[in-house]
This record gives structure tokens, C-alpha cells and sequence, in this order.
């Protein structure tokens, strides 16, 4: 994931970069909590000082995985404000993409 976020911001300099990352994690045999540290770990690799980085919360589910989603959730909440990222919950969203970017023009970049 580090190679596509890197590659996609050597081209532009967005002033926001949203990162939707996550998801597709749920189902493997990883803790809810490394799912939190790899998605702020994306996070951080796109922060920089003249960047405000938000992370997208894990799309809220109505199967088995629920329960860790939401568990993932709770922990991006406190990583991010330790971290100094902005997290997003979305309640109303559904979307299918590893992250977004958005740059000031108004043009989204998507790279899945």
C-alpha cells in the first residue's frame, strides 16, 4: 500500500489526502488493533506540513464482521488524535476504493 500512496503524491500536492484503508483486512487473521496501526501508518506516510490528512473510518457492516469493525473504529479514533490525523466516521457511505485523494481543484484522484 505504501508504494501506491507514495507514488500517486509524487505527481500531485494535494492539500487534503483522504485515506479509505482497511477493509479488506476484517476478514483475515488480524487484530483489530493492527488493522488500526497499519491503516495510521498509511496515514502518516502522507502527512506533511502542508497537508491535512483524514482518515476514513472502516464502512460500517451488517455481517460477521461488524463486531471488528467497529472495534477498529474506536481505535482510529484515539490513534488519530494522538497522531494528529482527523478521523471521519461514515455512517452514510458506501464506497469501494484503497484511498481517495483530494486535491484543492475539486478533482478526486482514485487509486485502487
Amino acid at each position: 500500500m505504501f508504494h501506491h500512496v507514495k507514488g500517486c503524491l509524487e505527481d500531485i500536492t494535494p492539500d487534503e489526502v483522504i485515506i479509505h484503508h482497511g477493509t479488506n483486512d476484517l476478514h483475515k487473521n488480524i487484530s483489530s488493533e493492527d488493522i488500526a496501526d497499519n491503516i495510521v501508518e498509511v496515514a502518516l506516510s502522507t502527512k506533511s506540513d502542508i497537508r491535512k490528512v483524514y482518515v476514513s473510518s472502516i464502512i460500517m457492516r451488517n455481517d460477521k464482521w461488524k463486531d471488528k469493525a467497529e472495534k477498529v473504529n474506536e481505535s482510529l479514533i484515539k490513534k488519530c488524535e494522538i497522531n494528529d490525523l482527523i478521523f471521519k466516521r461514515k455512517r452514510r457511505f458506501i464506497a469501494y476504493s484503497a484511498f481517495i485523494f483530494s486535491v484543492t481543484s475539486k478533482t478526486t484522484y482514485r487509486k485502487s
